[in-house]
């Protein structure tokens, strides 16, 4: 069965290309992301009994005069199992290669590769929307209130698989975890307790996450990472970590910032051009840069 919620969501990217075929001929969308934060394009895999949804969304041959309908074509698809075509595509797969093929007043094909997850993460979605390479939450952590999330599937090879956001949740004893339009989020209100990641068809170990009580944290790091923008112009993500006396690091922390310059993204992460003379603080700690 096909969710309504999944197709609602994919038609209202209608118009939007996440990515081109390979004639270069037609803009696609998917209801497909990757890391939960980044839209899926044909070079990532497709976690394996994914239901994926395709939409040819543009002609890329013709200037948009913002009064182009959407294409006139057909979807099919070969190798994969097609589960619907009457808008868009819909398909599946388990471990198969497929190739997708959109058909009428102009041709274009994509190729689709569905893989099994073996792997999982959570990433702060900030920093991996930035693409910093030191994006993911580790193995085990702290966090103070709640949290922002960015789940992450890999396979065998540790490579990053497109999933369907509104399929796939954040399994737990203990902790509240739920999905909206800002992203995953977990909140934890006492002990421990050890996250995993449910697909529908895969459940796979997350992080061990913990309760941390504010008294609890006894010094705060100040992280600066260095990104571009699409512009090619520098900037710097500053973000507060909170440690405990054994060295849990830890997360959600409500910050005030002090700077000349900068946008404050979440509570614990700014935006700024210039990193210099920024002051952080927390539970009457302070750090700066």
């Amino acid at each position: 069965m096909i969710g309504r919620g999944t197709i609602a969501a994919a038609v209202l990217l209608a118009g939007c290309v996440e990515f081109v075929g390979e004639r270069g001929l037609l803009g696609f969308s998917s209801n497909l992301v990757v890391d939960g934060v980044e839209s899926w394009t044909p070079e990532h895999g497709i976690t394996d009994h994914a239901i994926a949804w395709f939409y040819a969304s543009k002609r890329m041959d013709i200037e948009d005069d913002g009064l182009a309908k959407d294409p006139d074509v057909q979807g099919s698809a070969v190798g994969v199992q097609v589960l619907d075509g009457d808008t868009g595509l819909t398909l599946t797969g388990a471990s198969e290669r497929g190739r997708v093929l959109f058909s009428g007043e102009v041709e274009d094909v994509f190729r689709v590769a569905f893989r099994e997850p073996t792997g999982a993460v959570l990433f702060d979605p900030v920093l991996r929307g930035a693409g910093v390479r030191q994006a993911a939450y580790p193995e085990a952590f702290g966090v103070v209130g709640e949290l922002t999330v960015a789940p992450g599937l890999q396979d065998r090879r540790g490579r990053s698989l497109g999933y369907d956001p509104t399929v796939v949740s954040i399994r737990s004893d203990q902790a509240s975890s739920w999905h909206d339009e800002d992203g995953f989020h977990i909140e934890l209100t006492e002990g421990d307790d050890a996250l995993s990641l449910e697909t529908g068809h895969h459940e796979l170990p997350l992080s061990l996450v913990a309760h941390v009580r504010p008294t609890e944290v006894v010094e705060l790091e100040l992280e600066v990472h260095r990104a571009r923008d699409d512009e090619g112009d520098r900037y710097a993500i500053l973000r507060v970590v909170g440690r405990t006396a054994t060295g849990l690091p830890v997360y959600g922390l409500e910050i005030e910032w002090e700077a000349d310059d900068g946008h404050a993204l979440t509570n614990s992460v700014l935006f700024v051009e210039d990193a210099r003379g920024v002051t952080a603080s927390w539970g009457g700690m302070e750090v700066g840069t």
